[in-house]
């Protein structure tokens, strides 16, 4: 039995095919980290888009709160970067009772959209109107 290795047949290198799917291989790998990395920067932007969403939707409820004269009504409007709010002031009917609030309480409601609605932030609070010295709120 002969063992001896054949000095015309040293390998020097790879073949075209284990080249090929070495390069294969290393493309699936770019391809699945750049899905990832784009997922992640996606969600990053879906993040500031809502958190700048829930800045429009407090200062849309903290002019509300701030209005001398509140009235029920609605009223809309669109900020910067596309952010489009609608505000609903409804008045909540109260009970007669010794701890029912002296006034009229309103809820508002702000609704917040953004990309053409695909985005959606709702935020709502509650204000006491003082009753009049008429005796209405």
């Amino acid at each position: 039995m002969n063992t001896s290795v054949d000095p015309s047949r040293d390998e020097q290198g790879f073949t075209l095919l284990e080249t090929l799917v070495a390069l294969v291989i290393a493309g699936v790998a770019l391809i699945v980290m750049f899905e990832v990395s784009g997922e992640g920067l996606f969600a990053v932007h879906d993040a500031a888009m809502h958190e700048r969403a829930l800045s429009v939707a407090r200062s849309r409820l903290a002019l509300a709160r701030a209005r001398p004269a509140f009235q029920p009504g609605e009223r809309g409007g669109e900020e910067a970067g596309g952010f489009h709010w609608h505000e609903t002031d409804v008045p909540i009917e109260q009970s007669d009772t010794p701890d029912a609030v002296a006034g009229t309480l309103f809820r508002i409601t702000v609704h917040v959209t953004w990309h053409d609605g695909r985005g959606k932030l709702v935020l709502s609070t509650l204000r006491a109107a003082p009753l009049r010295e008429d005796g209405r709120s």
